[in-house]
């Protein structure tokens, strides 16, 4: 009976304990908490909204992005001598934590502790938002994150308070070590559509394949023709799904500054091909062998005329449909 009522007792201690855990937090004791008075007063950022962000630019000791709202449902990367298309996605990760993220503990009020929580200018992300008149709404820096609770600590650029924000602010900001990079559409061609291409060429290994599309006046109808090793009509469909697979590539990410083709697998390449536009532009792409070990087995690196400097990480399954031989252009041919 004795070691019953000893364990009813131990039980209630831990739930006692549990309870204090969960709703006291003295872990935190000593920290200041505010205590708002209402809903509005509670956020972080009062004044933000995500339909009202119009600038924000992201700084890491040297590093720095800018990017520009430029309708409700697109943003740019605004570059000294050229915008990018910003991923979207990742833009709006970002601006509904910001929205979302309401104040907490402050759990330090000293300087000498910005290393620690990462609200320094060397591992802090220093976010300034500036709405669309001009008014800057947002000025902090985003620390660490606390870990399994998610929550972020954050310190306004003017203050050496540090406080802890329960909203995963950091993932919208941390992209890894090529963030900069990776704040960019995915999409290696914004605006290349399927019906502006007129001809496609491959060099790889089955050799040299020229493709052309011709319009019949007789037929009404668009057509497509190998014109090289060999000649006839080729398979409309096998031809459209090549087009297809190059006209809304994606890319998985963007090779580190610096990175020589050599590095990847593109000097030489594996293969090269050409595609003709409509408006007499051409677009040339060269794309590496597949990797060799891990990840980066199903994964291959491309080049791209009209980004010049770029080399861009694109999934292998892309690419299997331009390693067939040229008999299989041909219609009648689409096994």
């Amino acid at each position: 009976m004795t070691k019953r009522l000893n364990l009813v007792l131990i039980c209630l201690l831990g739930i006692q304990i549990l309870i204090i855990l969960i709703f006291d937090k003295p872990w935190t004791s000593g920290y200041r908490r505010p205590q708002p008075q209402s809903e509005e007063e509670a956020l972080l950022y009062p004044l933000f909204s995500a339909e009202g962000a119009a600038v924000f630019t992201v700084t890491q000791g040297e590093q720095k992005i800018t990017l520009k709202r430029v309708s409700p449902d697109e943003w740019v990367i605004d570059e000294p001598n050229k915008q990018y298309k910003a991923d979207i996605q990742w833009v709006e990760v970002l601006l509904d934590s910001l929205a979302r993220a309401k104040k907490s503990d402050v759990v330090s009020e000293k300087a000498s502790n910005w290393s620690h929580y990462e609200v320094g200018e060397e591992k802090g992300f220093h976010l300034q938002v500036w709405d669309q008149d001009g008014q800057k709404i947002i000025d902090s820096v985003i620390g660490k994150n606390m870990g399994p609770m998610r929550g972020t600590y954050v310190r306004e650029a003017e203050s050496s308070d540090v406080m802890l924000v329960m909203e995963n602010i950091r993932r919208g900001i941390n992209k890894g070590n090529n963030w900069l990079r990776a704040w960019r559409d995915k999409a290696i061609h914004i605006e290349l559509r399927e019906k502006m291409v007129r001809g496609l060429e491959f060099e790889g290994p089955h050799g040299r394949i020229v493709l052309e599309h011709r319009f019949s006046e007789i037929e009404a109808e668009d057509r497509w023709f190998i014109v090289e090793p060999i000649q006839g009509e080729a398979s409309a469909e096998r031809v459209n799904k090549t087009v297809g697979v190059l006209c809304t590539l994606k890319a998985l990410g963007f090779a580190p500054p610096g990175t020589q083709l050599a590095d990847v697998g593109l000097e030489p390449p594996q293969f090269t091909m050409v595609l003709h536009k409509s408006d007499g532009e051409s677009l040339e792409f060269k794309v590496s062998k597949e990797g060799e070990k891990g990840r980066e087995k199903v994964s291959r690196y491309l080049t791209a005329s009209h980004e010049p400097g770029e080399i861009f990480k694109v999934a292998s399954s892309f690419f299997y449909t331009f390693g067939v031989r040229p008999e299989k252009f041909l219609a009648g041919d689409d096994e």
